[in-house]
């Protein structure tokens, strides 16, 4: 008779698992990170987005779209290159290219942020809806926290921790959406 081992190493779990303990890699475990934090960000924003839908009129749904969209917009001009040119810089240029970084993001993202106010008086003006200039102004304060952390941000993914990006990515974005379900089953969305 054939031995338990035998049987059990030519299980396909047995041949998968030899198989992924063979490929392991802290490229494939970053990857791993990267995707399973990309994962349960959709799912909570999908999540948001029902609930969001069952709870606000038609109309409040509409305006929250639009100050949505308003804001991703103004935030495509935060992926600017900064924190790329500092995980890609030589390793003794690191500190003062860091610290030209932290101000130049100061710059760029005061910019942004008083680009997203006139934005917010412009969409409201354009869609003669008062309603919308307070919340594309308040999510621009955004702005104003995130350089605070984008040179650490960059020195993290130049070292290759992506376990503690993934897990920041996520704790940000999932309590965003988690916050905005709550506050619309809460009533305060109409």
């Amino acid at each position: 008779g054939h031995s338990w081992d035998v049987v059990v190493n030519k299980l396909p779990i047995t041949w998968i698992k030899q198989k992924l303990q063979a490929a392991d890699s802290p490229f494939l475990r970053n990857v791993g990170w990267l995707g399973g934090s990309g994962a349960i960000v959709r799912i909570s924003r999908l999540l948001a987005t029902i609930i969001l839908a069952r709870s606000l009129t038609k109309e409040d749904y509409g305006l929250a779209a639009l100050v949505m969209t308003t804001n991703e917009f103004i935030l495509v001009f935060t992926r600017n290159g900064v924190g790329t040119k500092l995980i890609q810089t030589d390793p003794d240029q690191v500190e003062p290219l860091a610290r030209e970084a932290f101000w130049l993001n100061w710059v760029v993202f005061l910019g942004l942020f008083g680009v997203q106010i006139l934005t917010g008086f412009a969409v409201g003006w354009i869609y003669q809806d008062q309603r919308v200039i307070l919340p594309i102004c308040v999510l621009g304060l955004v702005l104003l926290i995130m350089p605070i952390g984008l040179v650490q941000a960059a020195l993290i993914q130049r070292e290759g921790r992506f376990k503690v990006i993934a897990l920041a990515q996520v704790a940000q974005v999932s309590t965003d959406n988690i916050l905005t379900a709550l506050l619309a089953i809460a009533g305060l969305g109409s």
